[in-house]
């Protein structure tokens, strides 16, 4: 028990670094958008070094311009899948909606494959008793039945995290049946 609650305090620990991560880097970016601030003469203030020319921003749909506040939830609703459970419990009180409905979900995800794994384990090691009898029986390693145990147990959780990750990261918004049903109705609450 008290590795887990290490490994848990390690993963929030993470977690936090990386959210003053994105925090630092939002602000960067909000900074570098906003226009240079007029001194108290009313003069812009002197830079000593020079800037690049900053790219007119355009409305055509092919380059919209970038908005920190819809890619901070972005990051936020992405970390909340990476980090599994643990970011799913750091990002559910965030104040956007979008960040908030993501880590319920990734929660919902991580609840699910902890009551799948004893009940398909249970029900997987029945199988394999039926069709492998005695005490010195062997399952092959082609049996079908067990790599399908072992892929939507054990890879299929941390798979379906990181491919919503990498949808929430480009601007999609995935939901899972069902769970964006429960997810959605405990995040507008």
């Amino acid at each position: 028990m008290s590795v887990v609650l290490a490994l848990l305090g390690v993963l929030a620990s993470i977690a936090g670094i990386v959210q003053t991560i994105v925090v630092i880097i939002e602000r960067a970016e909000r900074g570098r958008r906003e226009p240079a601030s007029a001194g108290a003469a009313g003069h812009p203030t002197r830079v000593t070094e020079e800037r690049p020319p900053q790219r007119p921003l355009t409305t055509s749909p092919a380059d919209p311009p970038w908005d920190p506040e819809i890619v901070g939830a972005a990051w936020r609703s992405t970390l909340a899948y990476l980090l599994g459970f643990a970011g799913g419990l750091i990002f559910r009180r965030n104040r956007r909606p979008d960040v908030r409905f993501h880590a319920m979900q990734s929660i919902l995800i991580d609840l699910v494959a902890v009551i799948y794994f004893p009940i398909s384990l249970i029900t997987v090691g029945i199988y394999a008793s039926i069709r492998y009898p005695g005490p010195n029986a062997h399952i092959p390693a082609a049996d079908v039945v067990m790599w399908t145990w072992a892929a939507t147990s054990v890879f299929g959780p941390p798979a379906l995290h990181l491919l919503l990750a990498v949808l929430t990261l480009i601007g999609g918004r995935p939901r899972i049946p069902l769970l964006w049903k429960v997810a959605a109705t405990v995040t507008a609450a």
